[in-house]
């Protein structure tokens, strides 16, 4: 006896007849159909909700690393700049007078420049502008040139400076060329520089006795604005005057009238 296809069979070995086994594929069909449902929803509950509109969520609903309390923080990048400005001094001449004070200019110079490139401009050809030139303005530097500007700790700053030929040679014999304006210009240019006070003048690497206005200052003494009194333009110098007193009626013969002599 032969076992049907739809049904199999087992042979029973006391008896030689066919016993149906029971059919497991309805059960295993109603299985995979329910575990089918579980997975589609498990997978609704986990899917991201797709609603049509947006919901703005409270905030006490969200976590505290989401929560925003309403500003907004803002980085601006701030470009370091190429170039500052420097303040410098030229001189000029007082009408009707042999006297030069100092005139601040301005000029261009790399951004966070050292003393030695701030005071560059007071140097060479190009030292003084056209403009400045029409407004009769001068330097006393054009025949020199800066070897070294360097300031201690003290803020004292040691300015080494060497006159040149015509040829632009460094002239190592005594100089002609008048010291003073030169040292004027030097000492009002550097102060303006930050962090210094005074000012040591070496000329071609030697110190050297430099006039003031209030005498010549020894090698290597350190130098300041005041030395400088006449070069600054709202100093006034004091001037001398003399009256004479009326002659008295009731003077004896032979005195001389009283003379007085005031300094303001």
């Amino acid at each position: 006896m032969t076992s049907d296809h739809r049904h199999p069979c087992e042979i029973r070995p006391e008896s030689g007849r066919c016993r149906h086994r029971p059919d497991s594929r309805p059960r295993r069909r109603r299985r995979l159909g329910a575990l089918a449902v579980a997975l589609v929803l498990m997978g609704a509950a986990c899917s991201v909700p797709t609603d049509e509109h947006a919901e703005v969520i409270d905030q006490d609903r969200l976590p505290e690393s989401l929560r925003s309390d309403g500003t907004t923080t803002t980085t601006t990048t701030v470009p370091t700049p190429v170039t500052e400005t420097v303040t410098v001094y030229l001189l000029r001449q007082l009408p009707d007078s042999d006297r030069q004070v100092v005139e601040p200019v301005t000029r261009e110079v790399p951004f966070g420049a050292d003393l030695a490139t701030a005071l560059m401009p007071l140097f060479g050809e190009g030292s003084v502008t056209e403009d400045e030139t029409a407004n009769g303005l001068v330097s006393s530097l054009f025949e020199f040139q800066l070897l070294d500007a360097t300031v201690d700790t003290a803020g004292i700053a040691t300015i080494d400076i060497v006159a040149l030929t015509p040829e632009g040679e460094p002239i190592t014999e005594p100089l002609q060329v008048p010291l003073k304006p030169v040292a004027a210009q030097l000492v009002w240019s550097a102060t303006e520089h930050e962090g210094v006070e005074a000012v040591r003048l070496h000329i071609n690497g030697e110190a050297v006795a430099i006039p003031t206005d209030r005498g010549d200052a020894e090698p290597d003494e350190p130098l300041r604005r005041d030395d400088f009194p006449l070069f600054d333009p709202d100093f006034v110098p004091a001037t001398t005057t003399t009256t004479t007193a009326p002659a008295s009626t009731t003077s004896s013969p032979g005195t001389t009238p009283d003379t007085t002599t005031t300094t303001p």
